[in-house]
């Protein structure tokens, strides 16, 4: 691969993130539009005129407090860690 084609793909990866950041922004723009309207009428659920479905409701979930856990039993936790390798890949502009 010649160094002008990977810049090309560099250029084309941070045009296409710039596009991702304003469509992710306009989306939660919309969403936070809908989670007003629903809250307002305390509706749980609506739907679109096209079977578009909206679901916006309180869960109550449980988790497993890791902090806590290794607060009072820290040679326990410690004993069930192991380690790994991963790749990260980050592109920044």
């Amino acid at each position: 691969m010649s160094e002008i084609y990977i810049q090309s793909i560099i250029y084309n990866l941070k045009q296409l993130e710039i596009q991702k950041e304003k469509l992710n922004k306009e989306i939660k723009e919309h969403e936070n539009e809908l989670k007003k309207y629903m809250q307002l009428y305390s509706l749980e659920t609506l739907r679109g005129t096209e079977g578009e479905l909206v679901t916006f409701r309180e869960v109550l979930t449980r988790r497993f407090d890791v902090k806590e856990f290794k607060k009072h039993f820290e040679s326990l936790y410690y004993s069930y860690m192991k380690s790994t390798t991963n790749y990260r890949f980050k592109f920044s502009y």
